[in-house]
C-alpha cells in the first residue's frame, strides 16, 4: 500500500521505527539522497527525536492525526520549520487565524485492501453496530436504541460492558465484544451489519487535550472505512461531510431523536441501503484512499519545500 504511488512520484521509501535509537536516526539522516521526512505520529513524536529531525534541515512533514482533540499538544510542536497536515477543518481554520501558512487540511483515508466488501459468517452479523470507544454520546445512543427497539445491537470496543446497565447486559438482542479488535475484524463487523452508527467524539470529553474547545468539523476516518466496505452508515452531521461525499452517498442525522427515526426507516429498506452503500464505496475508492492522500502529501511537500 503506497509503494506504487511513491515510485510513480519518483521516490522510494525507507521506514524507521519511532522507538529506534537517536544514533540510528542520525545515521539515516546522513544519507544525502533523502528527499523528505514524514510521520503520522503527529504531536506524539518524542521531543528529543523531533529536535534531531528538525536540525537535519531535511524537509519534514507531520500529519496531525488527533486534531482537534489533542490540539494543545499540536500547538506545542507547531512552528514554521515543518509542513503540517491536519485531519480536521476546525483545527485548520484555527491554525489559519494564528497565521500559520505551512498547515494544510487533509483528512485521513482508508486502506481498501483491508476495508472492502466480503462475505462474513453469522457471528459478525447485526442489525445495528457501534464500533469504537464508548464515548458518552455513543453510550447514550446505544441506550436509546435498547430502550426503544428490539433490533439486534452489537457493541464492539474496550469499555462497552461497564457502560451498559446490568438490566440490559443479558438481553438476547444485545452482543457486547468488550475488546479492541484489529482492522480486518472491524471490516468483518462492518460487512455483517445492516446499519452502522458513526457518532463522532465530542469536544467536551474529559480526556481530550483541547482547552480551546475547537469544534471538530470533519468526519473521522471510520466514515471512509465503513464506506470502503460498501456498508450503510448513519453519521452525525459535520460541516465538511458533503465536501467529501455527495448527498445521495451517505445519510446523516442531527440529534439522537433523528437518528432513531432514521434507524426505524432504513432498517427495513434493504435495497436502498445497498444503493447508498455502493455509491459511498465508489466515492471512497475514487477519492479517499490512503494512496490518494499520499499523492497529495508528496505534491504539497514538493511545492512548498525544495526537493
Amino acid at each position: 500500500m503506497g509503494n506504487r504511488v511513491i515510485k510513480k512520484k519518483g521516490f522510494k521509501v525507507v521506514t524507521i521505527s519511532p522507538t529506534a535509537s537517536i544514533n540510528k536516526y542520525k545515521e539515516l539522516l546522513g544519507h544525502s539522497e533523502i528527499g523528505f521526512i514524514f510521520t503520522l505520529m503527529g504531536a506524539n513524536i518524542n521531543k528529543l527525536l523531533l529536535d534531531v529531525l528538525e536540525q537535519s534541515n531535511i524537509p519534514f512533514g507531520i500529519w496531525l492525526t488527533e486534531d482537534p482533540f489533542y490540539v494543545d499538544k499540536s500547538l506545542e510542536i507547531m512552528n514554521d520549520k515543518k509542513i503540517f497536515f491536519t485531519i480536521d477543518l476546525g483545527a485548520y481554520n484555527f491554525y489559519q487565524t494564528k497565521g500559520y501558512k505551512n498547515v494544510f487540511y487533509l483528512p485521513l483515508g482508508t486502506n481498501p485492501t483491508i476495508f472492502k466488501k466480503k462475505e462474513v459468517n453469522s457471528s459478525y452479523r447485526s442489525d445495528i453496530l457501534f464500533l469504537g470507544y464508548p464515548y458518552p454520546s455513543r453510550v447514550n445512543l446505544a441506550k436509546l436504541i435498547l430502550d426503544n427497539t428490539n433490533y439486534q445491537l452489537t457493541l464492539v470496543g474496550k469499555g462497552w460492558y461497564k457502560q451498559i446497565p446490568k438490566r440490559w447486559r443479558r438481553l438476547k438482542q444485545l452482543l457486547i465484544i468488550d475488546e479492541w479488535i484489529p482492522p480486518n475484524l472491524a471490516s468483518s463487523y462492518y460487512n455483517g451489519a445492516k446499519l452502522i452508527i458513526n457518532e463522532h467524539r465530542v469536544i467536551n470529553f474529559a480526556y481530550n487535550k483541547n482547552s480551546i474547545k475547537i469544534e471538530n468539523k470533519s468526519i473521522n476516518n471510520r466514515t471512509f472505512d465503513i464506506s470502503a466496505c460498501g456498508a450503510f452508515q448513519l453519521v452525525d452531521y459535520k460541516e465538511d461531510l458533503y465536501s467529501q461525499y455527495n448527498e445521495d452517498e451517505i445519510v446523516h442525522y442531527i440529534n439522537p431523536s433523528d437518528c432513531l427515526d432514521k434507524i426505524h426507516y432504513f432498517i427495513n429498506e434493504d435495497n436502498l441501503r445497498k444503493i447508498i452503500g455502493d455509491k459511498a464505496q465508489h466515492r471512497v475508492i475514487a477519492n479517499h484512499t490512503l494512496d490518494s492522500r499520499l499523492s497529495i502529501i508528496i505534491d504539497i511537500m514538493r511545492k512548498h519545500t525544495i526537493l
